[in-house]
């Protein structure tokens, strides 16, 4: 079994939503430095760091503010150790730097302290997911855009600044509300895989399932796993969706997905949370060379709860983590921020054939412990030993409460 750090309290003065938006990388290993950002309350963008020779916390840096609870701040690194940013926007709630996303790098390599370079751009941009890239490059895909808003990707230039925003996935309903989980990982190679569900608010009021694209050139063309060239922006398709439960109640989202070291792409899909198990399922998706590969999570679950996922990474060693928050069968009242949520680790260390689940959170808490994030591969940032934060309190009314939480880590310190 795992041996885990004790849960430690990077801040008492958390957002709401701190840890939220778990498609969004928030840790970063470099060296003997542990990197990881966060929320404060309402919407202020924090950085702490972990000395692990020295074996203790540095103090917390505040590096900017803000729309509000949705301002969730995406972490990367570059190929010389230099620490990337980007967070920001809501659409347009609140009137927030034109709606663009802000983005910083770090002043020096292996520093979460001072940041500099600042630079504005996007699209009516809401919930950033980023990776820096083996080109040099860093490329982000968001929410955005018009009524009903479509998943665009943006990437730098590489004589400097940003390309125009490139629509990826869409909806053809009338003008409404509509939710992406917009996902973004990279292999060692540079390819380039992207991933969404299809949520919306009137026209089924639930996701109908996910889907993935991918590209070899930075961008400029996207398949699907297969390799068909696919024109974008697309509705969902057979072509690139993803495995999940057909059933007429499922509200099917995208979890998680990463590249393993041996660049098996992984993808999790599952329903969204739900007092009903009707059509409730957690999967974990295997690309192969004949097709996917799909894992039941549920037999390995905590007993008496709803199957649901989380985000996922693959270790340095090829072992598989997922973070989960699960919600017993047997509660009543709202979902949301229930506080008999509880924040898991589930683990394999044969390739998906079995798993370990053990529990993070403190047994019989009294709020919600939420919104997980796990430490996330990217060509520059490798995963030896994940990281995983959550949020614990109120859930808050709307999206700039005053309301505050605590933000808790921890450490995946030995898993032999």
């Amino acid at each position: 079994m795992p041996r885990y750090s004790a849960p430690f309290r990077l801040s008492s003065h958390g957002s709401t939503r701190a840890t939220a938006y778990n498609m969004t990388n928030k840790v970063a290993r470099l060296g003997n430095l542990t990197h990881v950002t966060w929320l404060d309350a309402v919407a202020e963008v924090k950085t702490r760091t972990y000395d692990h020779q020295r074996a203790a916390w540095g103090d917390t840096v505040r590096l900017g503010t803000g729309c509000d609870n949705h301002s969730n701040p995406a972490l990367s690194a570059d190929a010389q150790g230099v620490l990337h940013l980007a967070y920001g926007p809501h659409g347009y709630w609140g009137n927030w730097n034109s709606s663009c996303v802000k983005h910083v790098v770090g002043l020096a390599p292996n520093n979460s302290a001072t940041w500099h370079r600042e630079a504005n751009f996007g699209y009516q941009a809401t919930y950033s997911s980023m990776v820096s890239t083996p080109a040099g490059m860093d490329a982000l895909v968001y929410r955005g855009g018009e009524h009903p808003p479509m998943l665009f990707f943006q990437r730098q230039r590489e004589k400097g600044g940003w390309e125009q925003a490139i629509p990826l996935l869409c909806q053809e309903i009338a003008p409404q509300y509509t939710h992406y989980g917009a996902t973004i990982t990279c292999d060692a190679r540079g390819v380039i895989y992207v991933g969404g569900h299809f949520y919306n608010l009137h026209a089924t009021k639930r996701s109908t399932g996910a889907a993935i694209l991918r590209s070899a050139d930075l961008g400029r063309t996207w398949t699907n796993l297969a390799g068909e060239i696919i024109r974008t922006p697309s509705p969902l398709t057979p072509q690139i969706s993803a495995p999940s439960l057909a059933h007429p109640a499922n509200d099917v989202r995208l979890a998680g997905m990463t590249v393993g070291p041996d660049g098996t792409f992984w993808v999790v899909t599952h329903s969204a949370v739900s007092f009903s198990t009707e059509g409730c399922f957690a999967w974990l998706n295997k690309w192969t060379a004949k097709g996917w590969e799909t894992i039941d999570l549920a037999p390995f679950l905590p007993p008496g709860h709803h199957p649901h996922a989380g985000p996922v990474v693959v270790d340095d060693s090829g072992h598989i983590h997922l973070a989960i928050e699960q919600l017993p069968v047997t509660a009543t009242g709202k979902r949301w921020g229930h506080p008999e949520t509880a924040i898991y680790h589930l683990y394999s260390r044969d390739n998906g054939r079995t798993f370990s689940y053990t529990r993070l959170s403190p047994p019989q808490d009294t709020l919600a412990n939420w919104h997980p994030s796990i430490s996330q591969r990217h060509p520059f940032l490798p995963v030896a030993h994940p990281v995983i934060l959550w949020t614990r309190g109120e859930p808050g009314e709307g999206c700039s409460p005053l309301t505050e939480t605590e933000v808790f880590c921890s450490f995946i310190e030995d898993m032999t």
